[in-house]
């Protein structure tokens, strides 16, 4: 009888391991790009400088002008953005608000007057017209 010889069982290695060298006392973390500076919040309005403002943009920034108490602010930018788009009304209600805040009677009725012209159906049309009466109109 022939003996047979198995062959010797096959070891598979296992997969290498990658090991990080321990942690030294002072690892120097890596490099950060630096930031620019920010400059500290300011309450003052933004600048009217771009010509691609809308005359939608221009009355939010007055709103937000106007509740922070910065009526003059508040005014100019209504002016402008009723300068950017003459039919938007609610720059000139915002206008008429702003100048009967600043006492500008003239400017404030010609503003609530020209609102009711583009908008006379307006929700609060009523409120602007009694706003007029008060005004001397």
């Amino acid at each position: 009888p022939t003996a047979t010889i198995d062959p010797p069982p096959t070891r598979v290695a296992p997969p290498p391991t990658t090991t990080r060298p321990p942690p030294t006392t002072r690892e120097t973390p890596p490099p950060t790009t630096p930031r620019p500076e920010t400059p500290p919040e300011t309450t003052s309005t933004p600048p009217r400088t771009s010509a691609q403002v809308s005359a939608a943009d221009l009355v939010r920034s007055a709103q937000s002008a106007l509740l922070r108490g910065q009526v003059g602010d508040a005014r100019d930018l209504f002016r402008d953005a009723t300068r950017v788009s003459p039919r938007h009304a609610p720059a000139w209600r915002g206008l008429g608000i702003a100048s009967e805040q600043l006492h500008e009677i003239p400017e404030a009725r010609t503003a609530f007057e020209r609102y009711l012209e583009i908008n006379p159906d307006a929700p609060d049309a009523e409120t602007i017209r009694g706003r007029l009466t008060r005004l001397g109109g």
